[in-house]
């Protein structure tokens, strides 16, 4: 049993344990997996039933980022701190990954192919994202795509550009980039169903990992839904301002040939989206990893 002070340190525990959960979205699992003890011991803890052990108490401190005289002696503002330091990570990410996405868009705006730029991050949030399979998929299907989509581009644009009118050129181009994003927004999509087909050989119980829901699913299905519609625009524009080639009158079609907005702007636009979408799977990679422990002897 435990006496009044380790009680009191236990009603600390819970209180912590309970912002872990409700703040970083923790489950009881989690928490145990991180502290190194099982869920019944966890329970004999807070029933009161045993006492906690040092090296459990410290890497708690470390997990909550509160230091252990905070969870012991109690301090005032113990809670506070708890809550700072989950506000403080959020705003780290959120720095990190817009340093991220401005490092790609400089890259852009200096003359770099952004896909160029952006394949060798996508190689790397693929690897680093082993222990979030989310991730990890949402980030291979990117990958994948993007190559293929610039194995399609980069061959047109050498060999093929200036042989055709601007009309074609910018018609196969847009078409290429609407079609590989439609292609990216059902992978996403159907995510599910992709996975279950690839990982058919592994047990059921990591297939099912699939299955729970990803907090980057809808961000991302709707940035590409942004790419699809940024692509479908540009399209349209093009084929305004080129009416005379598809036989309508030159007087009537020499109304529109202006109509450049979204030709200008578009690598602009696109090269924004990228960012977002690096942002987000970045931001998820950081959000999975596991905080380091220390070894205890």
């Amino acid at each position: 049993m435990q006496t009044c002070e380790e009680l009191e340190v236990t009603q600390r525990v819970r209180e912590i344990i309970d912002e872990l959960k409700a703040r970083r979205g923790y489950t009881k699992k989690r928490v145990c997996d991180l502290l190194g003890i099982g869920q019944s011991t966890l329970d004999d803890y807070l029933n009161g039933k045993s006492s906690f052990k040092l090296d459990t108490l410290i890497k708690l401190s470390q997990i909550s980022r509160l230091s252990l005289s905070d969870i012991v002696e109690g301090t005032k503002n113990y809670d506070r701190q708890l809550h700072e330091t989950s506000d403080l990570k959020i705003k780290q990410l959120i720095r990190k990954g817009i340093e991220l996405s401005f490092i790609v868009l400089l890259g852009s705006m200096i003359g770099a192919n952004f896909l160029l730029l952006v394949i060798p991050l996508l190689v790397v949030f693929t690897f680093l994202s082993r222990k979030e399979p989310h991730g990890q998929l949402f980030s291979a299907f990117i990958l994948i795509l993007s190559v293929f989509e610039l194995g399609l581009t980069i061959p047109f644009e050498r060999y093929i550009y200036g042989q055709y009118s601007s009309f074609i050129q910018n018609s196969t181009i847009f078409s290429i980039h609407l079609l590989m994003d439609i292609i990216t927004f059902v992978c996403i999509r159907n995510y599910q169903t992709i996975s279950l087909f690839i990982l058919y050989r592994k047990p059921l119980k990591e297939r099912l990992v699939y299955f729970n829901t990803s907090s980057i699913l809808s961000p991302l299905l709707f940035t590409y839904l942004i790419f699809c519609l940024t692509d479908a625009i540009a399209l349209a524009e093009n084929l305004i301002r080129h009416l005379d080639k598809i036989g309508i009158n030159d007087s009537f079609a020499a109304r529109f040939s202006h109509w450049t907005f979204w030709f200008h702007h578009y690598p602009e636009i696109k090269t924004t989206l990228v960012c977002f979408v690096l942002f987000l799977l970045y931001s998820n990679l950081m959000l999975h990893r596991s905080p380091k422990t220390i070894s205890l002897s």
